[in-house]
């Protein structure tokens, strides 16, 4: 007997019962094989034959509900020889449903319809074979049918699936949304898309390079939940499989002097080239237009693409290189300003959709500092050594903006404590409410603590005093 197998798609069937809001799930399987639709959401598996026969199922009514009437499925064979056809009807505890062939034909032959009752919500499993012994075929259609409750409500779901077939090939990630009706466990299937391969080749200046490389598919906006990921050498990357043919790809090179950059791939192997991007520039400045030196400033667009990072000179200028090409990215910009240390300034970010073509403006209001040298860690009145301390907070009214727009601050300042159980070394940060974040390392039990006190700081006798930040 011959035999035929259709390229693999996979199904994954979830039983799903929502209850009130919620849903519960059991086991995630997964099928090779193709399938048609179902009537009340069932999945369909085509077992396989030869070319020459297909079965197809039809469901009156496509969607039953529980104790109402009848359920007839009705059997296409293709082409119209003549088969012996047998049915099989089994409910979600694998025990046999009786049905009634109608007009059945001679022998063992079931015909090509049958009736059956749905008295109770649940899962069926139809299955027909067909069989021409004078023309040696055989076709198999096993089919799902959802028994549904009467009024249910109906919920939308979305379901993240990521199969494995043994195989040991890194299936990608993939997301649907399914709809489903409370009242009792269904079985819903997720077909899978057709999946394609992408490998290639970072190259800058000319030459291989090293970099991260992710596979998105392309979505509005992008969907990078369901992404893929992998690291390229001088010799390339992939295969990566991926869900479709046309995926949203990140490239960020090793050498963080060169500019990271989204693609867009189709199909067949990939050389990324990257380019020196565009130039963004604009200023760090404090009260009265003064530069801050010594800033690091980065663009982040479409909350994905990095831009380079840039150091602002003496009169707080920075230009940063950034691929603007794609203008879904480049529609939202996030700036990121880290100050130096000695500044005690907070760190600044703003998003928004900037002009990029205009020099970005940052500007600092003014803020009194402290320097925190002195200040000591206690626990339980004995001084803590070696402590590491962050100072961290944010500060209230604080008037920071980037390209005109209000820019939210955190206050971030590390230190260490000294034999002493003080911060010895010169360590600067607003005279503002802020809190000391301490991470104790105890020789004696070996192990790492922290905590957390409020840390105040005044003035008198025109000299910084700072309180002790105890623990007890």
């Amino acid at each position: 007997m011959r035999s035929r197998r259709e390229s693999p798609r996979w199904h994954a069937f979830l039983p799903l019962v929502p209850l009130l809001g919620a849903v519960a799930c059991g086991a995630v399987g997964a099928d090779s094989g193709g399938g048609g639709g179902g009537g009340g959401g069932g999945g369909a598996v085509d077992a396989g034959g030869p070319p020459e026969c297909n079965a197809l199922l039809a469901f009156e009514p496509p969607l039953p509900v529980a104790g109402v009437g009848i359920e007839r499925v009705v059997a296409t064979i293709s082409p119209t020889n003549a088969y012996v056809v047998q049915w099989s009807v089994t409910n979600s505890s694998g025990s046999a449903v009786a049905f009634t062939p109608i007009q059945p034909g001679t022998g063992n032959n079931e015909g090509l319809a049958i009736d059956f009752p749905t008295p109770v919500v649940d899962t069926y499993t139809i299955a027909v074979e067909a069989q021409s012994d004078s023309l040696d075929e055989q076709c198999t259609q096993i089919q799902q049918l959802n028994i549904t409750a009467s009024g249910a409500n109906t919920a939308a779901y979305n379901v993240r699936v990521t199969p494995y077939d043994g195989s040991g090939v890194a299936w990608p990630p993939y997301e649907t949304t399914i709809d489903v009706l409370g009242g009792g466990n269904q079985s819903i299937p997720i077909a899978f898309p057709t999946m394609h391969v992408l490998s290639g080749t970072v190259i800058a200046n000319g030459s291989a390079i090293a970099a991260y490389v992710r596979a998105a598919p392309q979505t509005t906006p992008p969907n990078t939940t369901v992404a893929v990921d992998t690291y390229s050498t001088v010799n390339g990357f992939g295969p990566l499989t991926v869900t479709t043919a046309a995926q949203d790809v990140l490239v960020v090179p090793a050498n963080p002097a060169l500019v990271p950059h989204d693609f867009t791939w189709t199909t067949g192997p990939a050389n990324f080239v990257l380019d020196g991007g565009t130039a963004v520039t604009g200023s760090v400045v404090g009260p009265g237009g003064t530069g801050i030196a010594g800033a690091t400033v980065q663009l982040m667009l479409g909350g994905e693409l990095p831009s380079t990072v840039a150091t602002t000179a003496a009169n707080g200028a920075f230009t940063v290189q950034a691929d603007l090409t794609n203008p879904m990215l480049a529609g939202s910009a996030t700036v990121q300003v880290v100050p130096p240390a000695s500044s005690g300034l907070p760190r600044l970010v703003a998003t928004g959709a900037f002009a990029l073509g205009s020099p970005i403006a940052v500007a600092y209001p003014a803020v009194t500092t402290r320097n925190l040298s002195g200040v000591k860690l206690t626990q339980n009145g004995s001084a803590v050594v070696g402590a590491q301390v962050a100072v961290v907070g944010t500060l209230s009214g604080f008037a920071a903006t980037i390209a005109g727009s209000a820019a939210t601050n955190t206050v971030l300042v590390g230190a260490t404590t000294n034999a002493s159980g003080a911060i010895a070394t010169s360590t600067v940060a607003p005279a503002a409410p802020v809190f000391v974040v301490a991470t104790l390392a105890t020789a004696r039990s070996a192990t790492t603590r922290s905590t957390c006190c409020a840390l105040t700081t005044t003035r008198r006798s025109g000299r910084a005093r700072s309180s002790a930040c105890s623990r007890r």
